[in-house]
């Protein structure tokens, strides 16, 4: 039996089938990677551990939204209350910032990261306007996936963005959204490269917020 603080042979079958998954998903794409090679990849020799852990790929995926937003979606919640205590909730250029800035410190908390990578990869597999289903998705999960924050930051960016004038406001966000996770893929890409240090990440992080405040 695994004491306090120590991982017990079935978290840690768990976790690495987990960080398996991610990573050749992020690199192959949703569907260019067979359970079996990801079993292989976590170093597995029961081949029906994602059966055994999750049921199937979908239970396998999920399970990795899961593990990583966690963390995101409560720093992303608590930035949402801090702009709306301030009055800020209404300040475009402030919730380009709640959008970003989680999504960057998670990417920072591990070396190499393929959260931006497997987020867009995903975003390959959804229509170019992808933010009603998206918003209707999380509204229906049950239990939810901790993306609820998302939910709700990408609806106050449709409605400012759609009283400034523009016609189609849900598709503009998602371009934004789009813009955001290519760009930070590919500081993890250059990083893993050791073409960018890992504490490049912060400037490239503001500028990003700049950037995709222009898209706006």
């Amino acid at each position: 039996m695994a004491t306090s603080g120590e991982s017990s042979p079935y978290t840690d079958g768990r976790d690495r089938l987990l960080d398996a998954a991610e990573r050749l998903i992020a690199l192959k794409g949703v569907d260019g990677v067979s359970l079996r090679e990801i079993t292989a990849a976590a170093d597995h020799r029961n081949h029906s551990a994602i059966a055994y852990h999750f049921r199937d790929r979908t239970g396998l995926v999920e399970a990795i939204w899961h593990r990583r937003t966690e963390t995101v979606g409560l720093e992303r919640a608590a930035l949402m209350l801090d702009l709306r205590s301030g009055g800020r909730e209404r300040d475009l250029r402030s919730l380009v910032e709640a959008y970003v800035v989680p999504l960057a410190n998670e990417i920072g908390r591990r070396r190499p990261s393929y959260w931006a990578r497997f987020n867009e990869t995903w975003l390959t597999t959804l229509p170019l306007d992808f933010l009603d289903g998206f918003i209707a998705d999380q509204a229906e999960r049950d239990p939810p996936v901790p993306l609820q924050s998302l939910s709700q930051l990408f609806d106050c960016m449709r409605t400012l963005v759609a009283e400034n004038g523009t016609t189609d406001a849900s598709r503009r966000v998602a371009l934004a959204s789009r813009f955001v996770i290519t760009a930070l893929a590919t500081w993890e890409r250059e990083s893993e490269q050791g073409r960018q240090a890992p504490e490049s990440l912060k400037a490239y992080t503001d500028e990003l917020e700049r950037a995709e405040s222009v898209l706006f």
